[in-house]
């Protein structure tokens, strides 16, 4: 999702395949568990380029489809409850900015593609049980005491019904928004 060309090539073949696109899911994610102080220019880029750049590229090359075939649709980003917090004790303030990069740029694009009728939101999933999470693991207790519920880590299958709304009609009148997932993390 990095390189512009390949996501080019990816939306081209998507096209060759079904003509347009009715909606695109931006879901690519990366961290480094680096010290702010410490970390390599290098590596920040990269977690940039991945969580907020690559978004980027998708979502244009999946609006400049819809718009080339006149079709309406639906551009979901994945960012992350770490766009609104700061997660501790772990060090990823370089996965935050670029996830609270991709709220903002959310809100951008659907402010630009109104007119063409393309809406566009994100999703700020909380702790799932994902190999990003997997790493962390060792934090498990800090962040469930953290929760309202506190006894478990959100499942896959628990972000599934939020992604099928905002893909379908039933979300006609959202657009700009992001909707936070994460078994009440963010509200204590």
């Amino acid at each position: 999702v990095t390189s512009p060309e390949s996501v080019s090539k990816m939306v081209t073949a998507f096209e060759n395949d079904f003509s347009t696109i009715d909606f695109c899911v931006n879901n690519a994610g990366i961290f480094t568990p680096d010290a702010a102080i410490d970390i390599a220019p290098e590596t920040f880029k990269s977690v940039i380029d991945v969580n907020l750049n690559g978004v980027f590229f998708t979502a244009q090359a999946a609006a400049q489809l819809m718009v080339k075939h006149k079709n309406s649709g639906s551009i979901i980003s994945t960012a992350s409850m770490s766009a609104h917090i700061i997660n501790q004790p772990q060090n990823i303030a370089n996965y935050c900015a670029a996830k609270a990069g991709v709220v903002h740029l959310t809100k951008a694009l659907a402010v630009e593609w109104a007119k063409y009728n393309i809406r566009v939101n994100s999703v700020s999933p909380g702790y799932i049980q994902t190999e990003l999470v997997a790493s962390l693991k060792d934090l498990l207790p800090t962040w469930l005491s953290k929760m309202p519920e506190g006894s478990r880590l959100g499942f896959p299958e628990d972000l599934v019904g939020i992604y099928v709304y905002l893909a379908s009609d039933a979300s006609l009148f959202a657009t700009g928004s992001d909707f936070i997932v994460d078994g009440g993390y963010t509200i204590l």
